[in-house]
C-alpha cells in the first residue's frame, strides 16, 4: 500500500470543547492558547500589550466623546473610575537633531537581553545613547520622562521638549524602531492620568467601601445629550460635562420662600416661588421643578418685596463651585474673591461664572482662564462687581412672582445660587409689565435620577436598574432630559422566585431586562409611559452586565451556560455552544471559580472580535479583590464564527475600544508594592515584531489540532513526516516553533518534540531587501521533518514562547502509512 497524504489548509474555526476527541472534526482545535486567525485563515499569535498610564481607577473604564458646543469639535476621552473620575492625558515627548550626519536613528523599544526598555540613539554610524527606561512599574523609582529628556539635551546636536506631565514614566512612551531625524523630529506619547473638578471628594466612595461584596460590580456609564453619566448603585447617579463631576439631576426646594415688604415702587397682590436652574459646561440647561408659592400674598402699596430663597449648600453633591467678592471692584478681569467669610472660593479654571456685572446692567457669563487662593480671572471685557456679589459656576436660581392678582408667573430675576450659605434674599422692585417670561409647568415633576448599578438608554432616554433596595425594579427618564426622573416612570419586572435584576440594554426597538434565571422584553412609547412588558424567557438570563454589548445589531450577553445573543424579542440564540464546557463549574473548587458576576466584556469592532473576561480572584490581605493570572478570556471572532481562548490580559478594572485601539484596566496583586494595582494598557498596533509581548513578557502561544485517526480510531497508522506552511510573511518574518506530538487520546502523553524553523531560506545576502528578512533572505514558506510515529490517533500542538516574534500557520501535512490490519485489539 503507498503512502498517503491528509492536508489541513486555512478552514481553521477555532476551539471545539463540546465534540468528543473522536468525533470532532479536523477544522477545529482541540486546544489553544493566545491565537487568533487572520482574516485569509492563517493562524497566528495574539497582539500584546504595554502599560500606557501608571495604577489609577480600577473600578471601570469609559469613553467619552465630547462635543464643544460652540465649535462643534468632538474630543474623544478616556476615563477610569475608583472613588473620583479620572481623564487619561498624553505626555509628548519631542526629539530633534540639529547635527551634519545624513542619518539619525532613534529607537524607543524592550530589550530582551537587558530586560528593560530602552532608549537608544545612533549619529551615522556611531551609538551615542543607550539609555534605561526600566518598565515603568513595580520598580523603586521608575525612570521619568525628566529624566530621558535630561539625557537626550546632553548630546550635542539633539534637543527634547516634553508636553504633559514630565514625572510620566519613560517606559510608557509608544514603541519606536529607527526612526531617522534627519528627515522628521520625532513625536511619540505616554499617558497619565489627571482628575477632573469634583463638588465633594469622593464622588464614588461606595465602591471603595463595597469592593470586598460578593455583589461588587464596577460602575456603569451611558453618554447622553453630551454629557456621560455614571453610577455604581451605591453612591448617587454622577454626570460629568467635561469640566466637573458632580451630582445628576437638579433638586426641587423644600421650601417655600419667604417675603416681607419694605420700600418700592410697586402696588399689587404677589405670592412668588422660585426653582433652581444649572446650565452645565456643553450648554445644557437642567431646570428643576417649582417650589411652594409664598404665604400668604402680599399686598404692596407703592412699596417692593424681600424675597428669601434656599440656596443648594457646598457638600450637596451638586455643581456648588462658587465664589463671594470681597470688596466692590472694577473694571476688572481679576475679581478678589472669597466664601464670605474671607476663606476660600471654590471655583476652578474652566468654570463658567455667573454672576451680576455693572458694566452690561446684567447677569453675565464669563469663563475663569485663572485662579488664585483669592482671586479669579474672568475672560472677555472688564466687569464691575459689588462688594458681596455672588459668582456661581452657572448655577443659578429662577425667582417668579405672578403679575398684579394673577395666576401666572413670570421672572423676576435669575440669580447665582450662593452655596456658602442657607439663604439668600433678593429684592424685588419690578412692575408688572417688567416682569421676564412666564412660568411653564412642566407636564411632570422632575425628580432626581434613583441609585442604581446599571445605565443604559432607550431611545435616548436613560434607564436605570440594579438598585439594591429595590433590586427588581427599573426607572427611566423624562423625555425632557436624561436627569429627570419623573414620578411613576418606573416598574417592576416581577416573575417567579423574585430575582434580582443583572442587566438592562436596548435590542434594535425593545429593551431587555435580564434577570439570573429569566428576561423580559419591554416595547411600546416609553416617553409617553405606552409600554407593554413581555417575559420572553424563564430559563436564561445574564450573569454579568458588564458582558452585555451590540454586536452586528446583536446584543450578546453571559449567562450561567456562556455567551447568548438576543435581537429584539426574538427567543435567544446560543452562541458559544462549541465551548458550552468551558463555562461549566460544577465540581471546581472555589479559589478556581470563575467570578461571572464581575465578568467584562468589549466589542473590538475594528478586529471583528466580542472579548469575554472571566475572572478568577483572590482576596488579599489588604483586604482587596485582586484578579489572578488564572482568569481567562474568551473571545468570539465573529468574522469566522471561531472562538479563541487567551490569557494574561487583565481586564477586571474595565475595558473600552478608544480611539479604534482596545485598552484595559487591570485590577492585579504587585509583588512589589504588596498592594493591588490598576495599571492601563493599550494593546499593540503596530505590525511589528514588537507587537508580539506583554509589556515585558513573552505571549505564549499554543495551538492543538484535532485528534487526527483518519476515521479510524481504533486502527494503527504509522505517521511518517510532518510539513507545516507559512505563506505570508509575520511582522518580524523570521521565526520557529516548537511542535509537540500527542499519542492515542492521552493528553500529556507526549511522543515527540520537534523544532520547525522558519528563520531563512538560506538564499544569499542580498536577494531581497535589507531590514525585511534576515539578512535579506527570503522566509522559509514552509518546513517538514519526520516523525515515524505507530499511533492510533495523534495531535499535534504547535508552541511558540519566544519574545517579540509572531507565527504564521498557512496548514500542514501529514504523509502517514496505514500498512496494518483493519481490526481490533485488546
Amino acid at each position: 500500500m503507498a503512502d498517503l497524504i491528509k492536508k489541513q489548509f486555512t478552514n481553521f474555526v477555532g476551539l471545539d470543547l463540546k465534540s468528543s476527541d473522536i468525533t470532532r472534526s479536523d477544522d477545529f482545535a482541540s486546544d489553544m492558547l493566545n491565537a487568533q486567525y487572520k482574516k485569509d485563515g492563517d493562524i497566528e499569535k495574539r497582539k500584546g500589550h504595554k502599560a500606557n498610564a501608571e495604577s489609577m481607577g480600577g473600578f471601570g473604564l469609559f469613553n467619552y466623546n465630547r462635543i464643544d458646543p460652540i465649535t462643534g469639535l468632538i474630543t474623544a476621552e478616556l476615563l477610569s473610575v475608583d472613588t473620583k473620575l479620572h481623564k487619561r492625558e498624553v505626555s509628548n515627548l519631542n526629539v530633534t537633531y540639529s547635527g551634519s550626519d545624513a542619518t539619525s536613528l532613534i529607537s524607543i523599544f524592550f530589550d530582551i537581553i537587558s530586560d528593560e526598555y530602552k532608549c537608544q540613539i545612533q549619529e551615522g554610524v556611531t551609538q551615542v545613547l543607550d539609555f534605561s527606561l526600566g518598565k515603568g512599574f513595580d520598580e523603586a523609582s521608575p525612570i521619568t520622562l525628566s529624566s530621558l529628556k535630561t539625557a537626550i539635551d546632553a548630546l550635542t546636536g539633539f534637543a527634547a521638549v516634553i508636553t504633559g506631565s514630565t514625572s510620566t514614566p519613560a517606559a510608557f512612551l509608544d514603541i519606536v524602531r529607527d526612526h531617522d531625524l534627519v528627515s522628521s523630529s520625532l513625536d511619540v506619547e505616554a499617558g497619565y492620568w489627571s482628575t477632573p473638578n469634583t463638588t465633594i471628594s469622593e464622588p464614588f466612595i461606595g465602591s471603595e467601601t463595597n469592593k470586598t461584596s460578593v455583589d461588587f460590580e464596577n460602575t456603569t456609564a451611558v453618554q447622553l445629550s453630551n454629557v456621560l453619566l455614571l453610577s455604581n448603585g451605591y453612591d448617587e447617579v454622577q454626570k460629568y460635562d467635561g469640566q466637573t463631576v458632580y451630582r445628576a439631576g437638579i433638586p426641587t426646594p423644600s421650601n417655600a420662600p419667604t417675603t416681607a415688604l419694605t420700600s418700592g415702587s410697586i402696588t399689587g397682590i404677589y405670592r412668588h416661588a422660585y426653582r433652581y436652574v444649572q446650565k452645565d459646561a456643553v450648554g445644557n440647561f437642567i431646570e428643576g421643578f417649582i417650589s411652594p408659592d409664598s404665604s400668604p400674598d402680599l399686598s404692596a402699596s407703592t412699596q417692593s418685596i424681600d424675597v428669601t430663597v434656599d440656596n443648594i449648600l457646598a457638600g450637596s453633591g451638586f455643581n456648588t463651585n462658587c465664589a463671594i467678592v470681597a470688596g466692590a471692584q472694577g473694571p476688572v478681569n481679576i475679581i478678589t474673591v472669597d466664601d464670605g467669610s474671607g476663606g476660600s472660593h471654590t471655583l476652578k479654571v474652566g468654570d463658567t461664572a455667573y454672576f451680576f456685572d455693572s458694566v452690561s446692567g446684567a447677569y453675565v457669563e464669563r469663563n475663569v482662564d485663572a485662579v488664585g487662593a483669592s482671586t479669579i480671572t474672568v475672560a472677555g471685557a472688564a466687569v464691575t462687581v459689588a462688594d458681596n456679589a455672588v459668582i456661581s459656576n452657572n448655577l443659578r436660581i429662577q425667582i417668579y412672582r405672578n403679575q398684579n392678582g394673577g395666576l401666572f408667573k413670570f421672572l423676576v430675576e435669575e440669580i447665582p445660587n450662593n452655596s456658602f450659605t442657607s439663604t439668600q434674599t433678593l429684592n424685588d422692585n419690578k412692575t408688572d409689565v417688567s416682569l421676564g417670561i412666564q412660568f411653564i409647568v412642566p407636564l411632570t415633576d422632575r425628580g432626581l435620577p434613583p441609585k442604581g448599578r446599571y445605565l443604559a438608554s432607550f431611545n435616548s432616554q436613560l434607564v436605570i436598574a440594579g438598585q439594591i433596595e429595590s433590586p427588581d425594579q427599573i426607572f427611566w427618564s423624562d423625555v425632557l432630559s436624561p436627569e429627570y426622573f419623573p414620578t411613576g416612570n418606573n416598574l417592576r419586572a416581577e416573575v417567579d422566585g423574585n430575582e434580582k435584576i443583572t442587566g438592562i440594554g436596548q435590542t434594535n426597538q425593545s429593551f431587555a431586562i435580564f434577570k439570573e434565571r429569566s428576561i423580559d422584553i419591554i416595547s411600546g412609547e416609553i416617553e409617553s409611559n405606552n409600554i407593554r412588558r413581555e417575559v420572553l424567557t424563564k430559563d436564561l438570563g445574564c450573569a454579568a452586565h458588564a458582558t452585555i454589548k451590540e454586536v452586528e445589531d446583536r446584543l450578546f450577553f453571559l449567562s450561567d451556560r456562556g455567551v447568548f445573543s438576543l435581537v429584539s424579542g426574538q427567543l435567544p440564540t446560543e452562541e458559544s455552544f462549541r465551548i458550552e464546557p468551558a463555562f461549566k463549574q460544577e465540581g471546581v473548587i472555589d479559589s478556581l471559580r470563575y467570578k461571572t458576576k464581575r465578568a467584562i466584556a468589549v466589542n473590538h469592532r475594528e478586529d471583528q472580535k466580542y472579548i469575554l473576561y472571566l475572572p478568577i480572584e483572590s482576596v488579599t490581605a489588604g483586604p482587596d479583590i485582586e484578579s489572578t493570572s488564572n482568569s481567562t478570556l474568551f473571545v468570539f471572532d465573529f468574522f469566522r464564527q471561531s472562538w479563541l481562548k487567551w490569557n494574561n490580559y487583565n481586564l477586571a478594572g474595565g475595558s473600552v475600544i478608544h480611539q479604534r485601539k482596545l485598552y484595559f484596566t487591570e485590577r492585579r496583586l504587585s509583588t512589589f508594592t504588596g498592594t493591588v494595582d490598576h495599571i492601563l494598557y493599550v494593546q499593540m498596533a503596530s505590525n511589528d515584531a514588537y507587537d508580539y509581548m506583554d509589556h515585558d513578557k513573552p505571549v505564549n502561544f499554543s495551538y492543538s489540532s484535532n485528534w487526527i485517526h483518519l476515521g479510524e480510531p481504533s486502527i494503527f497508522k504509522t505517521i511518517i513526516r510532518l510539513k507545516v506552511h507559512s505563506i505570508p510573511e509575520t511582522q518580524n518574518n523570521p521565526y520557529s516553533m516548537i511542535v509537540k506530538g500527542e499519542k492515542d487520546f492521552i493528553k500529556g502523553f507526549v511522543v515527540f518534540n520537534i523544532p520547525l524553523d522558519f528563520n531563512s531560506a538560506a538564499q544569499g545576502y542580498g536577494l531581497s531587501s535589507y531590514g525585511t528578512t534576515a539578512y535579506g533572505d527570503i522566509a522559509k514558506q514552509s518546513a517538514k521533518h519526520k516523525i515515524n510515529k505507530k499511533v492510533q490517533a495523534l495531535r499535534f500542538i504547535f508552541e511558540n514562547e519566544t519574545h517579540q516574534e509572531n507565527v504564521s500557520i498557512t496548514g500542514f501535512e501529514i504523509v502517514y502509512s496505514a500498512r496494518f490490519k483493519a481490526e481490533i485489539k485488546d
